[in-house]
């Protein structure tokens, strides 16, 4: 717990950029979830099975950011916060004793970020979800960030096939 309050005052450092610099959608965003904090607790990892319940609208719907959108919206530390919630709380999942530190969270995050940045929190709430469910391996003994972004390079295979049947759909109708 103490991890996640010492992450959303990171979070709160952000030296975010006047509204006048922000595009119309990040101003949308701060509208609709308030502050980074506000936005952390909107999304925090409770709601996964919620999310998870609903995976073809996380995938299809625009209503949440990308963790682009949100990097720009809060600054980079928000959407870092928000990741390293999230695998904290898988980390805490797996009953693992050997959990990540605090710098592999962060570069775990900061990994996530610049290589699946196009993906909205929704989506990454399924796919935590998801490798909660077992769908993506387990850990052995440890937590470890290369399983992870292992497992979303799976994800996206998954999440493709999805989008797919989502066009096909809207393409019948």
């Amino acid at each position: 717990m103490e991890h996640i309050k010492q992450t959303i005052q990171k979070a709160n450092a952000t030296g975010n950029l006047p509204d006048t610099y922000k595009p119309s959608w990040a101003v949308d965003i701060v509208e609709k979830y308030g502050n980074a904090e506000q936005f952390l607790t909107t999304f925090n990892p409770d709601k996964q099975v919620q999310y998870a319940r609903h995976e073809l609208q996380c995938f299809a719907s625009e209503v949440a950011p990308s963790l682009t959108r949100l990097s720009t919206t809060y600054g980079n530390n928000t959407a870092e916060a928000w990741l390293e919630i999230q695998l904290k709380d898988l980390s805490e999942f797996s009953g693992c004793k050997e959990k990540l530190t605090v710098k592999q969270f962060e570069d775990t995050a900061r990994t996530i970020i610049l290589h699946y940045g196009h993906l909205k929190v929704t989506e990454l709430m399924v796919f935590f979800q998801q490798f909660k469910a077992g769908q993506y391996g387990k850990f052995y003994g440890a937590v470890d960030g290369l399983a992870i972004t292992s497992a979303l390079k799976e994800f996206m295979k998954y999440r493709s096939v999805k989008l797919f049947e989502i066009e096909s759909a809207r393409q019948r109708k």
